[in-house]
């Protein structure tokens, strides 16, 4: 189960932009917070096979990290920007809690998936994030 404090923790990984795109849907490398030159390969509930991150935190627990929860918010925002691309707006995704519907979860629960995509929704909306594609 994710806990407040891995979702923070997440959150600010991937803000700071330290989940980068592996070739594979869905998987990313988001790098350690306590070992800079070091990534953790995280795969969310996107990804082809199971969600899981290849951190310590994973191994111990196999529960949701930190990383795991990067990712989620890195393909979230990717999957968001591109609906917004096909011509979705803001407020329609919103509305439609797009994220929720997106896929049928494995590892995380359905609540988790649309907690990652309403952040970065509403990050989106706020302005803290800018509208547009990358």
């Amino acid at each position: 189960m994710l806990d407040n404090n891995r979702f923070e923790r997440g959150e600010s990984l991937w803000l700071r932009g330290a989940a980068s795109k592996d070739g594979e849907v869905g998987v990313y490398y988001v790098a350690s917070d306590s070992e800079p030159a070091h990534s953790y390969q995280a795969a969310t509930p996107w990804a082809a096979g199971r969600m899981r991150c290849s951190c310590p935190d994973y191994s111990q627990r196999g529960a949701v990290c930190k990383h795991i929860v990067a990712a989620t918010l890195a393909e979230a925002e990717r999957r968001i920007r591109g609906a917004m691309a096909n011509g979705k707006s803001l407020a329609e995704l919103k509305a439609e809690a797009i994220v929720a519907g997106l896929v049928g979860t494995e590892g995380l629960t359905q609540e988790t998936i649309w907690r990652c995509g309403y952040e970065v929704l509403r990050l989106l909306e706020e302005g803290y994030l800018e509208v547009g594609n990358d």
